[in-house]
C-alpha cells in the first residue's frame, strides 16, 4: 500500500486548531501522515500546537516568517518521506475526512488527485468560473477550479518541480505541471463549507480579488511562454 503524507499550512488558525486536530485524530485517518506547518503565524497558533499531545501520525513544523502560502507548503512537502504527498487548507472549509475518498486513486497509481468544490456561494462560483474560463483559453485545456483542495501527487512528481511560486499561484503551477507532463489526473468532488474562524488572506474583497487575478494571470502567462 502506498504511503500518504499531507501538509496542512496554518497561518493564524489558532482558534480552529483544536477542532482540526480532533478531526485529524479520527481513527479512519490513522494511516495518513499529517504535517501541520505553522506558516509564520502571529496569533496563538504556535502556542496551541505546542501544548497538545499529538498522535504518532501528526507532526508540526514552525516557519518563523511567512514567505507565502506556497513557500509553507513546499517546505512541508520536502520534509515528507511518503510515496504520495499532498496539501490542503487548515480552515476546515473542506474536512480532512474527504481525503478518504482519494485513497482509491492512490491505490490505482494515479499521478495527481485534486478536489472540485461543491456547496459554495453563487458569487464565489461565478468568480471561479471566470478564472477557469480565462485559464482554459490561455492553455487550450480545461482548467476547472484550480484552487480547489485537497491535492495529492506522487512524491516523484513533486521532485521534478522547478522554481514553483511561493504565493497563491502555487496551486496553478502544480496543476499545469502535471497536465503538461501528461500525468494521470483525477478530480474528486468535495464539500466546501463556510469558514468558522479566521479570514482569507486574498479573498477579502474586490480589491484583493483583482490583485489575485492579476498575479495569477501573470504567473500563468509566464508558465505558458516557458512551455512548463
Amino acid at each position: 500500500m502506498n504511503s500518504v503524507g499531507i501538509v496542512i499550512p496554518c497561518f493564524n488558525e489558532g482558534p480552529g486548531i483544536p477542532k482540526l486536530l480532533e478531526i485529524l485524530s479520527d481513527s479512519d485517518l490513522a494511516g495518513i501522515t499529517f504535517l501541520l506547518v505553522d506558516n509564520g503565524s502571529t496569533d496563538e497558533t504556535a502556542r496551541v500546537l505546542s501544548e497538545v499531545d499529538l498522535p504518532d501520525n501528526i507532526n508540526t513544523l514552525r516557519i518563523e516568517k511567512n514567505q507565502g502560502y506556497g513557500f509553507g507548503i513546499i517546505t512541508g512537502l520536502r520534509g515528507l518521506r511518503t510515496d504520495y504527498v499532498g496539501w490542503m487548507h487548515g480552515d476546515l472549509q473542506t474536512s480532512p475526512l474527504e481525503l478518504l475518498n482519494f485513497l482509491e486513486d492512490i491505490e490505482n497509481e494515479c499521478d495527481y488527485t485534486k478536489g472540485i468544490r461543491t456547496g459554495r456561494p453563487l458569487f464565489d462560483r461565478v468568480f471561479t468560473f471566470g478564472m477557469s474560463a480565462l485559464l482554459s483559453i490561455m492553455f487550450m485545456r480545461l482548467m476547472k477550479d484550480i484552487n480547489a483542495q485537497p491535492n495529492i501527487i506522487k512524491k516523484t512528481l513533486f521532485e521534478k518541480w522547478s522554481n514553483p511560486p511561493y504565493d497563491f499561484s502555487f496551486d496553478l503551477y502544480a496543476y499545469i505541471f502535471a497536465m503538461r507532463n501528461g500525468n494521470k489526473i483525477s478530480r474528486r468532488r468535495v464539500f466546501f463549507g463556510r469558514r468558522d474562524w479566521g479570514a482569507s488572506t486574498w479573498n477579502s474583497g474586490m480589491k484583493s480579488r483583482l490583485k489575485f487575478i492579476k498575479r495569477t494571470l501573470k504567473i500563468a502567462y509566464s508558465l505558458r511562454i516557458n512551455n512548463l
